[in-house]
């Protein structure tokens, strides 16, 4: 699951993933996001990827809205924000230990090295070695 505010980073994330054998539901709007999670099976999504950054919930308020419902949940969020220097997102990462971050911009290979915990490596085994390194 991909979760962006901004219609076009999703359109890109989204098709480079897919290029990259994912499998991917992408939502701009982060409460249609969270009914779809509620309605899906335990491993229906091995990941879930959202932005900080996005009106009406912030990707941490998603984040742990997720993790209430699956607490086993393997979430990245994503931020244009300096990930080790800003103190707002050093107290957020302690408020959600569960989660991984990237900074954007990334790569394509970075989001997708991130993902690698959470996926089946039976169904990317052999892809991500093509993987290369592409703007976002």
């Amino acid at each position: 699951m991909f979760v962006d505010d901004e219609e076009d980073i999703v359109e890109v994330i989204t098709i480079s993933l897919e290029e990259h054998g994912y499998s991917v539901e992408s939502f701009t709007d982060p409460f249609v996001a969270l009914e779809r999670f509620r309605q899906s099976s335990p491993d229906e999504f091995a990941a879930v990827v959202a932005d900080i950054r996005m009106p009406n919930m912030d990707g941490v308020a998603f984040a742990i809205e997720v993790l209430k419902i699956m607490p086993t949940a393997n979430i990245i969020l994503m931020t244009g924000l300096d990930i080790n220097d800003n103190p707002f997102l050093r107290a957020q990462r302690q408020l959600t230990k569960k989660c991984e971050f990237i900074q954007k911009p990334f790569r394509t290979f970075e989001l997708i090295n991130k993902l690698r915990p959470s996926a089946n490596p039976s169904a990317i085994a052999g892809r991500i070695d093509d993987v290369h390194p592409t703007s976002m």
